[in-house]
């Protein structure tokens, strides 16, 4: 089987969204594989100063670092007292867990950000992909020193508080879609798919309900595997479908938007 030269020469667009959009998710990569690969050091190295603090203290303790310093003998520090170490030390896997949870919703920030993004550059290049239903007030008019950077400022609020479906019909009725249906075998499609509506879904069950599933998830995420009351728990290999998903989706979707818009320089 050939191997698949994106493995060796990834794809950054020449317009903005996609750069900004590459620098981020590459920071993100380079955080998980950073943090995964010295895991065993990580812990050992915090309960190593656990232990040594522990041993110096007469009494109470507590470690941490300086955030800020006003003076020489003023400043703000992240201080971890004792007992609060200790909950880690006992249950260390919660704090991998934790990580991957917040991990698994910048991504999702992550992609959101770019559609907001690459919607911008390509109605600033075409305004007629701004036609909708919404409306603006004269008083808006008359203090617009641009309209299109009005309807499109309302445009990017309006998406920014919506969901993922909303997403969808937008890039739809501009000819886009997110997923892209020509542009990989049907397995491929599918799995992006899933995906792309996995990572809308978990990530409110993460922000808002602790992981655990509710009746909103099942209808957002329609035959996702989970059922009412699972706790769902971000583990590498749902951080690594998720990493392929976002990078596949937002590379194809940046290419189809350059042919269709010529969005470059935008």
């Amino acid at each position: 089987m050939p191997i698949d030269p994106r493995l060796y020469d990834g794809y950054i667009g020449a317009n903005a969204a996609h750069q900004t959009f590459k620098r981020e998710i590459v920071n993100a990569k380079v955080l998980l594989f950073q943090i995964r690969g010295a895991r065993d050091q990580l812990r050992q190295n915090f309960e190593e100063k656990i232990n040594n603090a522990r041993k110096s203290a007469t009494r109470s303790f507590s470690i941490g670092m300086v955030t800020e310093v006003f003076s020489r003998s003023k400043f703000r520090a992240l201080n971890i007292p004792h007992n609060e170490a200790d909950l880690v030390v006992k249950d260390y896997d919660s704090l991998e867990t934790q990580f991957n949870a917040l991990l698994y919703i910048d991504l999702q920030r992550i992609l959101e950000t770019y559609l907001l993004d690459l919607y911008a550059e390509i109605v600033r290049k075409k305004p007629r992909a701004l036609i909708s239903n919404r409306t603006v007030t004269f008083e808006e008019v008359l203090k617009a020193t641009d309209l299109i950077e009005l309807l499109l400022e309302k445009q990017l609020t309006s998406l920014s508080h919506s969901d993922r479906e909303n997403f969808e019909k937008q890039f739809e009725d501009m000819g886009l879609p997110i997923v892209g249906r020509e542009t990989s075998p049907q397995e491929g499609r599918d799995f992006l798919t899933n995906e792309f509506v996995l990572l809308w879904s978990v990530r409110n069950i993460l922000q808002h309900s602790h992981g655990i599933v509710n009746a909103l998830f099942l209808r957002k995420a329609h035959g996702s595997g989970y059922k009412l009351g699972d706790q769902i728990v971000i583990d590498t290999t749902k951080l690594g479908r998720a990493f392929v998903a976002v990078e596949s989706i937002a590379d194809d979707l940046n290419k189809r938007a350059i042919d269709k818009y010529a969005i470059i320089g935008a």
